[in-house]
C-alpha cells in the first residue's frame, strides 16, 4: 500500500474551494500520507502487515461579531466602551480518514474500502464517540 500512494505524488494544492471569510485551513493530511508510507518502506520500523491507517483531526471553528454604537448629546454620553450587541459561535468538527486497499465494488458499481479498513474506521469513529462521551460528562 504504500508504495501505491506515493506513487500517487504529493498534495500540494489547497483545495478549489477555500476562498471565503470561514475558509483558511491546512489539515495536514499530505504530510501524514507521506510520513506513514514513508515509515512503512522502512524494514523493521512497522510490524506485521501494514494494510490500513486513519488520519483523525479535531479543529475548532469560532466566529463573531459585536455592535458597539456610541451616543454623545450634550449633557451626557452613553455607551462609550461596551459592546451594545454581541454574539459568537464555536463549532468543534472532527474528521477521520481511513486509507486502505479498494475491495471490488458492488454490484451497483459503488467503490468499497478493505475490511481491514473498515474495522480501523469503525475502531476510531467509536473511539471518538466514547471519548466525547465522557468528555461531556465531565463538564
Amino acid at each position: 500500500m504504500p508504495q501505491e500512494l506515493l506513487g500517487e505524488g504529493t498534495i500540494d494544492k489547497k483545495c478549489a474551494n477555500e476562498d471565503g471569510v470561514l475558509i483558511h485551513s491546512d489539515l495536514k493530511i499530505g504530510e501524514f500520507v507521506q510520513a506513514k508510507s514513508n515509515l512503512a518502506k522502512i524494514p523493521g520500523t512497522v510490524s506485521g502487515p501494514y494494510t490500513a491507517f486513519s488520519y483523525e483531526v479535531t479543529f475548532v471553528i469560532t466566529y463573531g461579531g459585536n455592535i458597539t454604537p456610541t451616543w454623545k448629546l450634550v449633557r451626557f454620553t452613553a455607551n462609550p466602551s461596551g459592546p451594545f450587541l454581541s454574539a459568537t459561535r464555536t463549532k468543534t468538527n472532527y474528521l477521520e480518514v481511513t486509507f486502505a486497499a479498494p475491495a471490488p465494488a458492488t454490484t451497483a458499481g459503488t467503490p468499497q474500502i478493505s475490511q481491514d479498513g473498515e474495522t480501523q474506521h469503525a475502531a476510531g469513529l467509536i473511539g471518538h464517540a466514547v471519548a466525547t462521551g465522557i468528555e461531556s460528562q465531565t463538564q
